[in-house]
């Protein structure tokens, strides 16, 4: 059996156990490479798939479990490319059974991609162990290698929750959005955005695995209640809660669906309602491109002209108490 890191961490108070491909298993013609960057360590090894091979190709990475229980297994692979399998079966045997994921080696590598979303139930026995079979792969056309890499396998037993809260780093209010950055917590996968009105209780709206999360989804001149935590496989850590308002303004969205018929011979215009507009401004113009004039005020999403006569050109915008909207629907025009 291969020789495997054991890492025991006072933030982290679980195993990791890492298997690199110099100490995994392999058989058949498997060659090592440095080719592609961000491999684990310097080395990686990597095969091709053409359309026909007698060799079976088999890789497998085995671990030292240091105790039976709970263990969420990931891969380390290099850089991919165009050359490089896009479908890629990995088989890990544990606990009396077997599960499958798929992978696409075509991507950008460097990190740790978690297979299946939790953790896998192993009875430490010696004779578990995770494989990828190259003949699982479909073959590629003839005279187009299609190359198979194989690097570095982690299996770490379930840490305990977060334990800390986020610090709020910054809050940038606007308009139309809000944006919220926090500080990293230790052993958090990503964080729970949640947020809640001034009267409503708070609903999960993102889990992010980055530090900043951009709100486009609110309201101009309304008030929001936000919290952050983090969360991994344990469960959901200590919460920061933090209050953002959007500012008052103009309504900032254009008029969209801006349509006209003819109704009794009148040209009738309708249009979708826009967020922040309390009412709309129709304008008016003789000419393709303006001058425009405003002609009517409406609260509807209706308006008909039976004052147009022959050609006529048409645009609306949104309005509320802070002012017009800088920009107008789409132009629509009228023939009576």
């Amino acid at each position: 059996m291969g020789y495997c890191r054991v890492v025991m961490t006072p933030l982290m108070p679980s195993a990791v156990v890492i298997v690199d491909s110099t100490e995994a298993r392999f058989q058949g013609n498997w060659q090592t490479s440095s080719f592609q960057r961000n491999s684990y360590g310097q080395t990686y090894r990597v095969t091709d798939r053409m359309s026909y091979s007698t060799d079976p190709r088999v890789a497998q990475w085995r671990p030292s479990l240091p105790s039976a229980g709970k263990y969420t297994v990931s891969i380390w692979l290099p850089d991919g490319g165009e050359d490089r399998a896009t479908a890629v079966t990995y088989r890990l045997h544990h606990a009396g059974q077997v599960s499958e994921f798929l992978v696409n080696q075509a991507v950008l590598g460097g990190q740790w991609k978690r297979l299946g979303r939790g953790s896998h139930l192993f009875h430490g026995s010696g004779e578990e162990f995770l494989e990828l079979r190259v003949a699982d792969i479909a073959a590629s056309l003839p005279r187009s290698a299609l190359y198979v890499q194989a690097d570095a396998a982690r299996f770490a037993s379930d840490p305990a929750p977060p334990t800390e809260a986020p610090r709020i780093n910054s809050v940038i209010e606007a308009p139309n959005f809000v944006e919220i950055s926090w500080t990293t917590t230790s052993v958090s996968d990503a964080y729970l955005i949640s947020r809640g009105n001034e009267a409503g209780s708070m609903t999960v709206i993102a889990e992010v695995t980055g530090t900043t999360y951009l709100d486009l989804d609110v309201e101009h001149g309304f008030s929001y209640n936000y919290s952050v935590a983090g969360v991994n496989d344990a469960g959901v850590g200590p919460v920061a809660f933090v209050t953002a308002a959007t500012s008052k303004s103009a309504p900032l969205q254009m008029v969209q669906g801006l349509t006209v018929r003819t109704v009794r011979g009148a040209p009738e215009l309708s249009w979708q309602p826009t967020r922040a507009a309390t009412a709309y401004l129709v304008e008016r113009s003789k000419k393709s491109g303006g001058p425009f004039f405003t002609i009517a005020q409406v609260t509807g999403t209706k308006f008909v002209d039976f004052l147009a006569f022959g050609v006529a050109h048409y645009r609306v915008r949104s309005v509320n108490a802070y002012g017009n909207s800088a920009l107008s629907s789409w132009q629509v025009n009228w023939r009576g």
